[in-house]
């Protein structure tokens, strides 16, 4: 007998994310909330944003674009996501 999977959780806040209201992080690969759609009551836990370069959509964790080690690794992550971008909506 096979038991049903957990439902993912957020890297950031720990509750229960699905994929309605969440989004896989570029960097440590794990599920956090964010808003897909404007105008719905969700929380954010991470950022989105247009990478010129490539363009192409980036999506970061906070615990990510803080420097946070990825669970289960030691070492904060070296160049994080948005490391020395201007905010949201800045100019580059």
């Amino acid at each position: 007998m096979s038991w049903p999977e957990p439902p993912p959780v957020c890297r950031v806040c720990g509750e229960p994310a699905d994929d309605t209201d969440s989004a896989i992080c570029n960097w440590c690969g794990l599920r956090f909330h964010l808003t897909l759609r404007q105008g719905e009551p969700t929380k954010d836990c991470g950022r989105v944003w247009v990478n010129e370069a490539y363009m192409a959509l980036e999506y970061a964790c906070q615990a990510c674009l803080r420097g946070d080690p990825p669970p289960d690794e030691g070492e904060p992550l070296l160049g994080a996501p948005g490391e020395g971008e201007p905010p949201l909506g800045g100019q580059h």
